[in-house]
């Protein structure tokens, strides 16, 4: 971050332009010895940042957001909100691809 303390932290802190940061842990569903969730942000992905007990020193990425930039998926070819408005699910996307998996749970009545 921009803010770090060069004097107190010589070895920790990012450079001064758009392409660094520093490293992050990020908040997961679950969390334990060996198991549990792994969704790591993406270069590029805007996160939502909050601090361990407000100590800046203590940074921990707990959510990813959508913007202009990055819409939500379209599950099996259902197109954006509000078409797929009773679909829910998980979808990949390759690294450095074009192909995806994707979980879907369709709750459209009937």
């Amino acid at each position: 971050f921009h803010w770090q303390r060069p004097d107190e932290h010589p070895s920790i802190g990012a450079n001064l332009d758009d392409s660094s940061s520093c490293w992050l842990r990020v908040a997961m569903p679950s969390a334990g010895a060996g198991w549990g969730h792994q969704f790591i942000p993406r270069i590029g992905q805007e996160v939502l940042v909050d601090f361990i007990e407000g100590d800046i020193d203590r940074p921990v990425i707990v959510g990813v957001l959508y913007n202009g930039s990055h819409a939500t998926p379209a599950f099996s070819g259902a197109g954006a909100l509000p078409a797929n408005k009773t679909l829910s699910g998980i979808k990949s996307k390759e690294h450095q691809g074009g192909q995806y998996n994707e979980l879907l749970f369709d709750d459209t009545p009937g």
